[in-house]
């Protein structure tokens, strides 16, 4: 990835369950250090329109971007993003970035017995997640578009101040902010 690349950092407002329906999730678009743009779009708690929030994140922020990084493949609860979509709708590698691996059986567990079948359905259609070390810390991580080579170098490039990527760590402090509205 040449110097001066963009990144798209996408991560979602902390909720409190039975407060709203919704909650925010927040993209942010970097060139290196430098903040370009945020936008906010509205998603459902536990809904299935993250992925096309994403996109249209995408479409109004990131049409320059050359990555996309996410926090998880799920956000506003069990509201799932569908890597290999955003990826093909887009044309840019995806990746998502936890601090350890998740545990998919109480992930199945919990959304079976919230009914959420569908939205389990798109998040076992995501690739794995797959564990790396960095000199900033250990992530697992799992990509759509992207070889793990390339994904290696993408994501050690982007870490500047934190094991996450720079996009999506000012994401995340952005998306904090709004847990108050």
């Amino acid at each position: 990835m040449k110097a001066g690349a963009r990144a798209l950092g996408i991560d979602d407002a902390p909720f409190e369950r039975g407060k709203s329906p919704h909650t925010k999730i927040v993209g942010v678009l970097m060139r290196g250090v430098i903040l370009e743009g945020v936008e906010v779009e509205r998603i459902e708690i536990d809904g299935l329109d993250a992925t096309d929030a994403v996109l249209r994140l995408h479409d109004r922020l990131g049409s320059q971007a050359r990555v996309i990084f996410t926090h998880g493949t799920v956000v506003a609860g069990f509201n799932p993003l569908d890597l290999n979509r955003i990826c093909s709708e887009t044309g840019v590698p995806v990746i998502a970035i936890l601090d350890r691996m998740p545990s998919w059986p109480e992930v199945r567990k919990a959304m079976l017995s919230h009914g959420l079948e569908r939205n389990l359905a798109v998040l076992e259609r995501n690739p794995p997640y797959e564990p790396l070390n960095t000199e900033p810390g250990s992530i697992v991580y799992a990509r759509s578009g992207i070889s793990r080579q390339d994904s290696v170098k993408v994501l050690t490039r982007w870490q500047i101040e934190s094991k996450y990527p720079e996009p999506l760590r000012v994401a995340h402090l952005i998306s904090k902010v709004l847990a108050a509205d």
